[in-house]
């Protein structure tokens, strides 16, 4: 078949082949005294058509495999030679799709989808399924551009490109489509992916209780940190009664000094996430 970018083949003195699914398969057959020849299978019988003297000519479209027989006649005898075959037939595979997400950490806003695509032929079309969660049945279908080749890349971020509803609960998946043209285009769709497109009445109360939270978080390090000063605090005084300072303080005071350095990171953290 044209869609599998595969070139026409001629095979000489044999009637064996591996085709893919839908080939058509002419065999061309010089004879010597020979009237009739006779192709057999399984399913059938028939004859060769005879094209000029001595030359006889057969076609078949194959969709499965088959075990054959070529069988020459004459006058005097009938299915004198009779030669076993066999055409192995390949079957179009199901196209492959994997998607990657960071849905599962983003609570509001955007989401970055990146999939894979592979097919024996090539990619026909991969398009983005979504509905209503609690209507599945008025599922929408938006068309993703990849290229038609056999391997391809994607990336996409939802919902580019579609109108959602505020509060509603969403479902979606990605499906992709080969070009294969004997069997139909098949698909094979990824997981199925949740997504709650929250209200900017939920959306301000999740930025107010994250607000809480990091400010909560932001009092626990102040005070952490005053206490870890407090100590520091003590230990000097401690170092200053000593005449001689050993291995052992000077560790100490190595993780006080650490100590605070982690405090400081974790309130320029919090301080930039507050922001």
């Amino acid at each position: 078949p044209n869609y599998t970018g595969k070139r026409n083949e001629v095979i000489k003195n044999t009637g064996n082949a591996i085709v893919p699914q839908g080939t058509t398969i002419s065999w061309q057959v010089e004879t010597h005294q020979t009237n009739v020849i006779s192709f057999r299978s399984n399913e059938q019988e028939e004859n060769f058509t005879q094209s000029a003297k001595d030359y006889f000519s057969y076609s078949k479209q194959l969709n499965k495999s088959i075990n054959y027989k070529i069988a020459t006649s004459n006058k005097e005898l009938k299915n004198h030679e009779s030669l076993n075959f066999t055409i192995q037939v390949i079957s179009d595979e199901l196209p492959k799709i994997i998607v990657k997400s960071d849905i599962d950490s983003i609570s509001h806003g955007p989401v970055q989808f990146i999939g894979q695509l592979s097919d024996d032929y090539g990619i026909n079309k991969l398009q983005l399924v979504y509905y209503n969660k609690n209507n599945p049945k008025q599922a929408k279908a938006h068309l993703i551009d990849v290229s038609k080749t056999s391997f391809s890349d994607f990336y996409y971020v939802f919902p580019d490109g579609i109108d959602i509803e505020e509060g509603v609960a969403y479902e979606l998946y990605f499906e992709v489509f080969d070009n294969d043209v004997v069997n139909g285009n098949k698909k094979t769709k990824s997981r199925i992916f949740s997504y709650y497109n929250k209200t900017e009445k939920e959306l301000k109360e999740e930025l107010l209780n994250e607000q809480k939270e990091t400010i909560s978080n932001i009092s626990k390090i102040v005070e952490k940190s005053k206490q870890s000063n407090s100590e520091l605090e003590k230990f000097k005084n401690s170092l200053q009664k000593k005449a001689e300072i050993n291995w052992n303080d000077t560790k100490q005071l190595e993780q006080f000094i650490k100590r605070q350095t982690q405090y400081q990171e974790m309130f320029q953290k919090q301080t930039n996430q507050l922001e």
